[in-house]
C-alpha cells in the first residue's frame, strides 16, 4: 500500500512539473518562454521541440516562423530583411505574432478570438484601421 501511495504522489509531482514547463501567457514583452531582446538562438533552444524556420509575411518581411507538429504557433520579427537568407541566430526579436489559441493574456484574450467576446473583456471597439494589402 505504501507503495502504490508513494508510486501515485509520483506521478502527480510529474504531472505538476510537465504542466508547470507549458507557460502560454501573453504579456506586454513575451509569449510563452519567448520574450522581446531574445536571440533567436535563445528562442530556439527555450522552445524545445518546436521547429524554427525562415518565412516572410504579405509584405515581404522577413520574419521565422515557430511550429510544432506542423501548426504555426507564432512569428518572431528579428530585424532581417533578405527573406531568401537563413534565419540568423544571433538577431534579436523584435515582434512577436501569436497564432495559436492556447496562449492568453491575464484577461483571457487569446488568438482568434471572436471581437465580440474580447469585447465583454475589453470593451467595444473604437476603430479599426487596415494595411494596404488588406
Amino acid at each position: 500500500m505504501k507503495k502504490i501511495i508513494i508510486f501515485l504522489a509520483f506521478c502527480l509531482l510529474s504531472v505538476g512539473v510537465a504542466s508547470a514547463q507549458q507557460n502560454f501567457s501573453i504579456t506586454s514583452n513575451s509569449a510563452g518562454v519567448v520574450r522581446l531582446g531574445m536571440t533567436i538562438a535563445q528562442a530556439r533552444k527555450a522552445l524545445k521541440g518546436y521547429k524554427l524556420k525562415r518565412t516572410s509575411d504579405g509584405e515581404g518581411i522577413a520574419l521565422v516562423e515557430v511550429s510544432r507538429k506542423g501548426k504555426t504557433v507564432m512569428t518572431l520579427q528579428a530585424g532581417e530583411e533578405n527573406t531568401d537568407a537563413p534565419v540568423n541566430e544571433k538577431a534579436k526579436i523584435e515582434f512577436i505574432q501569436v497564432w495559436d489559441a492556447n496562449y492568453k493574456t491575464t484577461a483571457g484574450i487569446y488568438p482568434q478570438m471572436l471581437v465580440k467576446d474580447a469585447e465583454k473583456k475589453l470593451g467595444k471597439v473604437t476603430k479599426v484601421i487596415t494595411s494596404e494589402i488588406e
